[in-house]
């Protein structure tokens, strides 16, 4: 399950593995709530580098072993895809997908790798 929960100017994104889910309940959001679509990044190859570029340090910063394959960042089982956000993580474990989506997510939007 994925939940989008606004945070000031952002939008925050949580993945909760199915297993972990008990019960669902549907509800229809209060009018005066306005769902803020969330921010895309141009998807130009320029972008798309300096994304990449920005996850590996970041990764290597908190001591993963990542390496590139290809466009894909790689370490373990786990790949992530172009253009390198949280939704584009790749494995068959949900509990290394949530700890690398909290790592990614800690992140600072003004990050340059060293």
């Amino acid at each position: 399950m994925v939940i989008l929960m606004p945070q000031e100017d952002k939008v925050r994104t949580t993945l909760i593995p199915g297993h972990a889910i008990l019960d669902v309940c549907i509800k229809e959001p209060d009018s005066s709530i306005k769902i803020q679509k969330q921010k895309s990044m141009d998807s130009t190859v320029i972008c798309t580098t300096n994304r990449k570029q920005k996850v590996l340090g970041w990764l290597k910063e908190n001591l993963l072993p990542v390496t590139e394959m290809n466009d894909n960042i790689v370490f373990g089982n786990v790949i992530i895809l172009p253009p390198y956000q949280v939704t584009d993580i790749c494995t068959n474990s949900p509990m290394v997908a949530m700890q690398l989506v909290n790592i990614m997510n800690k992140m600072p939007d003004d990050y340059n790798p060293p």
